[in-house]
């Protein structure tokens, strides 16, 4: 399975100072790319756990934007094709680096 995901997200604004906003976020999906055919193992987003975080957009005085963004993902694993997800017990954290 890859490390690489899909993700779908919403935002609402939450906060504005002169040269930065910031939103709050929720991590709605998450899909692993290039599955096997046939693989019993699967990574998800939590169904039932939201996984929030926050996004910063920056306007920066020389122009252009700095935009930093961090999720607490709630993830489950199965190991026998999605009969049973097993949840972990504490959200992974995930952070956008420049």
């Amino acid at each position: 399975m890859s490390v690489g995901v899909q993700s779908r997200l919403t935002a609402m604004e939450s906060e504005e100072t002169s040269d930065t906003r910031f939103f709050d976020v929720e991590l709605l999906s998450l899909t692993p790319l290039n599955v096997p055919p046939g693989s019993t193992i699967g990574l998800r987003e939590s169904p039932t756990l939201p996984s929030r975080g926050k996004t910063s957009v920056q306007r920066l005085a020389a122009g252009g934007f700095r935009i930093g963004s961090f999720f607490d993902v709630f993830t489950e694993l199965t190991v026998d094709g999605g009969q049973t997800w097993s949840p972990v017990v504490e959200p992974t954290h995930l952070e956008l680096q420049p």
